[in-house]
């Protein structure tokens, strides 16, 4: 069990859950994508989405906040989040290194 990785409990949900919270689910043609790679020790996880004109409730995105403050005090310098947004479309991708 020593070569498997870990990674913080939770860390990915956040992400998986604005899609569908936030995206349009029911379009076959644009579905959701969800793509998660381990390649030796970097992880990089994406999701990417269409956008619903509607928006869903006005958190004001508490999960990415709370999400973003936990990598930067468990993995300072060793992650990367691009967060890509526009009018009709959302990608995430998060690169860490283990």
């Amino acid at each position: 069990m020593e070569d498997q990785m870990q990674i913080i409990p939770l860390i990915l949900i956040a992400f998986v859950e604005n899609a569908f919270k936030h995206g349009i689910v029911s379009d076959a043609d644009h579905p959701v994508k969800i793509d998660l790679q381990v390649q030796h020790d970097l992880m990089i996880f994406e999701v990417w989405n269409l956008k619903s004109a509607q928006n869903k409730d006005n958190t004001g995105g508490i999960g990415l906040s709370n999400v973003k403050r936990r990598l930067e005090l468990l993995y300072e310098g060793r992650y990367e989040l691009l967060i890509d947004e526009t009018i009709s479309t959302y990608y995430c991708k998060l690169a860490l290194h283990l």
